[in-house]
């Protein structure tokens, strides 16, 4: 806790900064401008810190679960915010990365704060986009290394997205297994509403034992985003046992 001084101190250089903002003349605050700025990088340098130190978000997972993830950028701040018209393969953060094949990539990807009341985890992602005319849209998210590890055909791995868009438009969750030279994918749709969809993808019959896989993740892509604005509001991974028929 502050010591007395240190609170006296406080309060004095306040009304300082107060009177210096009400009633000094321009020449005076221009003066200040230095010192202002000087404050200013280390009240930044502190809220970095505070929100360093907060803990993650609660991930909700299906009963059984035996591993679940969010995805750090919705937990924490960004250093590098956003992206504008990104080349296809641009990084965001170390787990997520943006695809396309539009000559001319005309959106931005960036990192917003979450305000909704229901919202879970503090920050999402924002697609703006404007013109685009290529094929496809995605975001792809990789799964780190505690996902992959004892990962078998008797899992069911579950992706929950968060997702609200300000026009109608189709989405799909493709899970990627890197097995060798191969890659094994599986697509499902879920719906673009505002609420958590639960996307499960059942290994039962992908063709491989525990122990191939060496990488994997998962892409969210998006049909048509020309003039939208697609919001992420979260994401989160988990695995359970199948059960045994």
């Amino acid at each position: 806790m502050p010591s007395l001084l240190d609170r006296l101190a406080y309060r004095r250089t306040l009304r300082r900064w107060r009177r210096l903002s009400g009633t000094e003349p321009a020449e005076v605050l221009r003066g200040e401008r230095r010192a202002a700025r000087e404050a200013e990088r280390e009240i930044a340098a502190a809220r970095r810190r505070i929100k360093a130190g907060l803990p993650p978000a609660p991930v909700t997972a299906p009963l059984h679960a035996d591993w679940a993830w969010r995805p750090p950028v919705f937990d924490r701040a960004l250093e590098l915010s956003g992206l504008a018209s990104p080349e296809s393969g641009a990084t965001l953060s170390p787990e997520v990365s943006v695809f396309h094949d539009c000559t001319l990539a005309e959106f931005s990807l960036r990192q917003c704060r979450n305000t909704g009341r229901d919202s879970v985890s503090r920050h999402g992602l924002a697609l703006e986009v404007l013109g685009f005319e290529g094929s496809y849209l995605s975001l792809a998210i990789a799964v780190p290394d505690a996902g992959i590890l004892g990962l078998s055909p008797h899992h069911v791995l579950r992706v929950a997205p968060s997702c609200e868009a300000e026009r109608d438009i189709r989405a799909y969750a493709r899970l990627n297994l890197r097995t060798g030279p191969d890659t094994k994918t599986i697509l499902r749709e879920f719906p673009v509403r505002g609420l958590p969809a639960e996307v499960d993808f059942d290994l039962a019959h992908e063709g491989f034992q525990e122990g191939q896989i060496s990488r994997a993740w998962v892409d969210l892509i998006f049909e048509n985003p020309a003039l939208n604005r697609i919001t992420l509001r979260d994401v989160t991974l988990s695995r359970r046992p199948r059960a045994d028929l």
